[in-house]
């Protein structure tokens, strides 16, 4: 990163921002442009960006009345929030609609980090750490199959495991829980209709019957990670040797990977709970 004490504006050229979000908490622009006539104009444009994470039309916070300097500039936010959230871009542009634009500061804003003048942040992963967050896929609710898609629309993502809880009731019945890792990659050929042979990695198979409770959890640390089966208070680690589990991976937002998680023979009156550990970081 380098700090500039100042960039020049001119009649003609305005101060633009332009966001790429994943929440509606707003954010706000302050700066200043001092004259070269004398005087300055100082500017506080709030901005509520679209949680979509599609990089939205840039918007006017400044026009000049004549040649000066911009001095002074800040992006931040009045509430919490993580970086790899908001990703923010503030310009000079030309009114006449030229492509070509001068970019004064571009980041993620976020708690205890404001946007300032010539701050420029790598918005991948080689900027640093991206919004950690676990996605609720299941939260206490009568078990049934689900298959989740890991990819989301201008976003890349490391999945770094998940955590799976099954409470049976106190209903006779044995009930089986396995999660597999399908699709890796973003196609399958034409004909390939068979999502069994999709799969690259299953977990081991929770067996439970009434009144008993167990946990699926795999997690990735960049190492060989660790994947374990506690049925009813009985741990089972899946060997590294003869099966790895593959946490952390990369999604791409054009990625069809999936985690599917199935049930065997599930009572109506069973309890889960299923949550993915995500780290995001926004493309554009």
């Amino acid at each position: 990163m380098s700090v500039a004490v100042g960039h020049r504006i001119y009649s003609g050229q305005i101060i633009v921002i332009q966001t790429a979000s994943s929440t509606t908490d707003p954010i706000e622009v302050r700066g200043r442009v001092e004259y070269d006539s004398g005087g300055n104009a100082p500017f506080a444009v709030p901005i509520t960006p679209v949680a979509d994470r599609v990089p939205q039309v840039a918007v006017t916070i400044f026009r000049p009345t004549g040649i000066g300097t911009i001095t002074q500039l800040n992006v931040f936010s009045r509430t919490a929030r993580k970086r790899g959230q908001t990703l923010a871009i503030v310009a000079v542009q030309d009114v006449s609609g030229d492509a070509g634009q001068d970019v004064l500061c571009m980041g993620y804003v976020r708690d205890f980090f404001n946007l300032t003048l010539g701050v420029y942040e790598n918005p991948g992963p080689g900027g640093g750490e991206g919004f950690l967050s676990w996605l609720a896929v299941a939260a206490d609710v009568a078990p049934v199959d689900i298959a989740t898609s890991l990819a989301a629309t201008n976003a890349l993502r490391k999945i770094h495991g998940f955590v799976w809880s099954y409470n049976a009731s106190a209903d006779a019945a044995t009930r089986t829980a396995t999660a597999k890792l399908e699709q890796r990659g973003p196609a399958l050929p034409t004909g390939f209709a068979t999502l069994t042979s999709a799969s690259v990695w299953n977990s081991g198979t929770l067996t439970l019957t009434l009144s008993e409770e167990g946990v699926i959890y795999a997690m990735g640390s960049g190492g060989d990670g660790l994947a374990v089966v506690d049925d009813n208070g009985t741990l089972a680690i899946d060997s590294t040797a003869t099966a790895p589990q593959p946490f952390p991976i990369w999604v791409t937002e054009d990625d069809i990977t999936r985690i599917e998680f199935d049930v065997g023979a599930p009572h109506a009156n069973d309890r889960h709970n299923l949550y993915i550990l995500v780290e995001e970081w926004l493309v554009i």
